[in-house]
């Protein structure tokens, strides 16, 4: 069974990730740093006090379009404020991981649990402190 983890960074980094994920052949994929904002698509623009960064609107939704014989799922940590890819408007982002098992392989179980902290829906992003969930599945390889 292949296993694969990796921060996304918000798919600041989308082409390049798009261009490898389909070519792994990963029977299970998770990913860290994983945006949802429901209604907008495309890029986005994070901000906090120490940084402004791209990101795609729905990471986890691009992503599952990669991996189509996988069953994805996302798990929000905490949600704030982000602009479109101009720097315009103003949306509500989950922000999270994300699991895709393998349609090979039966899901029998998950538990997920934050580490550290719960979920905030903050009014601007901290720049540190923020909470972390964790994803627990069960699968069987038959």
């Amino acid at each position: 069974m292949r296993i694969v983890s990796l921060n996304a960074w918000g798919g600041a980094m989308f082409d390049a990730l798009a261009a490898w994920l389909p070519t792994l052949d990963a029977d299970v994929v998770c990913l860290q740093e994983v945006t949802r904002t429901p209604g907008v698509e495309g890029w986005t623009r994070f901000v906090d006090a120490d940084r402004s960064l791209p990101q795609r609107a729905d990471l986890f939704g691009d992503v599952a379009g990669l991996l189509t014989r996988h069953q994805g799922a996302f798990l929000a940590c905490d949600s704030g404020p982000i602009s479109d890819g101009e720097g315009e408007g103003r949306f509500r982002q989950d922000f999270g991981i994300a699991t895709f098992v393998g349609e090979a392989f039966p899901l029998v179980g998950q538990q997920t649990a934050f580490v550290h902290g719960t979920h905030t829906d903050h009014e601007d992003w901290p720049h540190d402190g923020r909470p972390r969930i964790a994803h627990a599945v069960r699968i069987l390889d038959l």
